[in-house]
């Protein structure tokens, strides 16, 4: 249980990596660019799509079998950890609930794609 644990976390590290990359890319992206908050809104959905793929993949890699249900397992595990630091943050939940539903369903679909990839 212990070994499984630190795999995940391993995992969702990596995971959180590739999103503050991608997010520093996006800043600058949008800084040149002069885009807007609508436009990041897009970018943030893809990021999360991007870092939950990444991280299903190598989890799917380090453990093999049960790829998809492992995947959809990531994916939640990396929305409920972002959910939990924007609570502490903004000192409180999501204002906007189908954006926060649709963030979700890009978690756990992005963990799944990841894991079946792999």
């Amino acid at each position: 249980m212990g070994k499984k644990l630190l795999s995940v976390f391993k995992v969702l590290t990596l995971a959180y990596a590739v999103t503050g990359i991608l997010l520093l890319l996006a800043a600058f992206i949008m800084y040149k660019a002069g885009l807007g908050e609508s436009q990041m809104r897009i970018f943030i959905m893809v990021i999360y799509g991007i870092a939950t793929i990444v991280a299903g993949f190598s989890f799917g890699k380090a453990k093999g079998g049960k790829r998809l249900p492992m995947g959809a397992l990531i994916g939640l595990l990396y929305f409920v950890f972002l959910t939990l630091v924007s609570f502490v943050v903004n000192r409180g939940f999501y204002e906007d609930t189908p954006k926060a539903i649709l963030s979700l369903v890009i978690c756990i679909v992005g963990g799944i794609l990841g894991g079946v990839m792999s």
